[in-house]
């Protein structure tokens, strides 16, 4: 992996549709040190950058790629656990030397050279650790980036358990290096418009509960989308309410995205492996986050996602 990140002098760098802060920071940040290695480097990303603490990032992704490629360019692709989740740009990175870096648990291996760690909560902890194994400085800009897509990719590390206490050493090499945790708590929770706090409000409204309280499901249909706009969702608020009820173990947020397309979104504060749930509806993630669509309408996801949680046991 370290030698691919040497032998080539142009890299085009591919991460997920719908980016969010992790595969963003994790294109910027190892971006940053290729150039400074005196790369040439592009950075690809399809979009949409609904996401408020993520637009800015925006107008430094290309959403297309130049008719000619170098003969010495190599394609790196980022936090993606399929070709699938680059968009356009699959075919693209298919005609490429690819190196994948990636720590989703499950996912369609690709790639010609793979760097996949599983356990490790963030890719741009990956970045990081490349950066070091590389025994390069990291600037404070870079460190920012790090720390950032770190903390969305971990809630802020609500989601770390026992036995991660490398990720908060990381984290400290990274603070001394001039990353601030207040900014990064700040950039990711702050700047939300009254907006997404009224949809927020409907959202936590339209909840019910199954299996004794211990699940929970709601939706977000089209007129939803149609007042307020996608922008003003804030999902990770959403899920951190809703988990934070008594005796509620495993959600499911279910949102219609077209007339027949709906995606369901999946988040447990116990050991039950929603990511297994997600996989047996064609979607993938990780244990206590994952996702899917389908291509049903919002009515019959929400009865395919309401039996899935009766039946399920979940677990302490």
């Amino acid at each position: 992996m370290l030698r691919f990140l040497r032998d080539y002098e142009t890299y085009f760098l591919f991460s997920h549709i719908e980016p969010d802060g992790d595969c963003l920071c994790s294109s910027a940040a190892l971006g940053r040190f290729l150039q400074a290695q005196g790369k040439q480097v592009f950075h690809f990303n399809e979009g949409p950058f609904i996401r408020v603490e993520v637009k800015s990032y925006q107008e430094d992704f290309l959403s297309s790629v130049p008719e000619t490629i170098p003969a010495d360019a190599a394609a790196v692709v980022l936090d993606c656990s399929t070709p699938e989740r680059v968009g356009i740009f699959a075919d693209t990175v298919s005609t490429m030397p690819s190196l994948v870096i990636d720590h989703h648990r499950t996912g369609d291996p690709f790639g010609d050279v793979t760097y996949i760690e599983s356990d490790a909560p963030s890719t741009t902890l990956l970045i990081q650790f490349i950066i070091e194994a590389f025994h390069a400085p990291i600037e404070r800009d870079v460190a920012e980036l790090l720390l950032f897509g770190l903390c969305t990719d971990t809630g802020f590390f609500r989601h770390l358990t026992d036995g991660q206490g490398a990720v908060f050493a990381a984290v400290g090499r990274l603070v001394n290096q001039g990353a601030s945790p207040k900014a990064a708590h700040a950039r990711m929770f702050g700047g939300r418009t009254m907006a997404s706090r009224r949809l927020l409000a409907r959202l936590i409204e339209r909840a019910r509960e199954l299996n004794a309280g211990r699940c929970m499901i709601t939706f977000e249909n089209l007129d939803d989308i149609a007042e307020f706009g996608k922008e003003s969702r804030d999902s990770d608020l959403l899920y951190q309410l809703l988990l934070g009820t008594q005796h509620c173990s495993v959600i499911a947020l279910v949102r219609a995205e077209s007339p027949s397309l709906t995606s369901i979104s999946f988040r447990a504060r116990d050991n039950t492996d929603v990511g297994s749930i997600a996989r047996s509806l064609g979607g993938g993630g990780h244990r206590a986050a994952a996702g899917c669509q389908v291509e049903q309408p919002l009515a019959a996801a929400l009865r395919t996602t309401e039996a899935i949680l009766s039946q399920l046991e979940t677990q302490s």
